[in-house]
């Protein structure tokens, strides 16, 4: 199991924006997205960091006035996460080499969902509760990622910004931070990050239509399907996650006939998210006059683009009934040994967290 003891994270969400004609531009979606964000980090079979999460929307922490979350109060729950990792460092760890280690196991997410723009470019800006038209109260996802990744702060920076990045040229104000005392150590392959944006450089990220079912915005939807087991095989990584996303955002911004939405996202190899050992059991039964049914076992195969990722022999239980266990993924079924790319031979089936019945042939 992936080892998340030096994991911390900020999640921000914002709705209301009453200081921008009068509430006119009010969000649905935001408090749902950190909500179920939120979820996935404090979760055991998600990001386990419970207890190591700062949330900030208009509710948490409760009993705050309107509006909220504002600039101070985003970039001061960053800087504390930052400190809390240092002096948990010096204080838990004896000595130098075992400091080093945390180092390199270090993860700082930031989650955002709200009103955004570009800012100057190649950036996803959130656009805070007390803003205004004439306002700089912005968050850029592109300072924090620098600032950190500079001094070298986290060993793995992972950025996710479900916001719109139509708006651009628009001055944003600088982070107040000096990170002398949070710096880390040098190594040459971190830190490693992760920046996945909802949409493209001067376009728009959109929620479901009302009345929808989902009740994330379509970006963090899709991403939070990939984290809980959309992304195939039991390993969810920077690269397939990414992949995920390109395929994904898309297609539902699709089905919920939205305008097209496509993510943006920058990931360095080699971030594990979620690692899992389960296996599901899974029974297949050939369709009657299928090739299949005079096989004596089948072939489970786990493709990536035109490469066999796994391969798993099914065996005969019954005349046509294949068994076995399988881990989450998406497979084709083939004769033992056949290609999987050779088309009329290959039968798609899949296996998301459960087990799992399908006809082939």
């Amino acid at each position: 199991m992936l080892d998340t003891t030096w994991h911390y994270a900020v999640v921000v969400g914002i709705d209301e924006y009453p200081r921008i004609d009068g509430g006119k531009y009010n969000l649905r979606c935001p408090l749902n997205d950190v909500q179920r964000m939120e979820q996935w980090l404090t979760s055991r079979q998600g990001g386990n960091i419970a207890g190591r999460v700062t949330t900030l929307t208009r509710t948490i922490p409760p009993g705050r006035r309107p509006p909220a979350p504002v600039f101070d109060e985003i970039n001061s729950a960053i800087l504390e996460c930052a400190e809390n990792f240092v002096m948990r460092r010096k204080r838990e760890l004896p000595d130098e080499a075992a400091r080093k280690a945390a180092w390199q196991a270090s993860r700082f997410y930031f989650y955002i969902s709200g009103h955004g723009m570009d800012g100057e470019g190649d950036d996803a800006v959130l656009i805070t509760a007390n803003a205004t038209r004439a306002s700089m109260n912005h968050i850029s996802t592109r300072n924090v990622l620098n600032r950190l990744r500079k001094d070298n702060v986290f060993g793995e920076i992972v950025i996710m910004a479900d916001c719109c990045r139509e708006l651009a040229g628009v001055e944003v104000q600088p982070l107040p931070w000096d990170l002398r005392n949070f710096s880390g150590y040098k190594d040459s392959t971190l830190p490693r990050t992760f920046v996945a944006y909802a949409s493209r450089n001067r376009k728009k990220a959109y929620e479901p239509p009302v009345g929808s079912s989902i009740r994330n915005g379509i970006f963090t939807q899709a991403l939070l399907e990939g984290l809980e087991g959309g992304v195939p095989g039991n390993q969810v990584d920077s690269k397939s996650l990414e992949n995920f996303l390109y395929n994904y955002v898309p297609k539902l911004a699709t089905q919920l006939s939205t305008p097209d939405q496509n993510p943006e996202v920058k990931a360095d190899p080699g971030i594990i998210f979620m690692q899992s050992s389960k296996s599901y059991r899974v029974t297949l039964t050939a369709r009657p006059g299928s090739a299949l049914v005079s096989q004596g076992a089948v072939d489970a195969v786990e493709t990536l683009g035109q490469t066999v990722k796994s391969r798993v022999t099914l065996m005969l239980n019954a005349p046509g009934v294949f068994k076995g266990t399988l881990p989450t993924g998406y497979y084709v079924a083939v004769p033992t040994g056949a290609d999987p790319f050779a088309g009329s031979a290959a039968f798609p089936f899949n296996v998301l967290g459960e087990d799992r019945d399908a006809t082939i042939g």
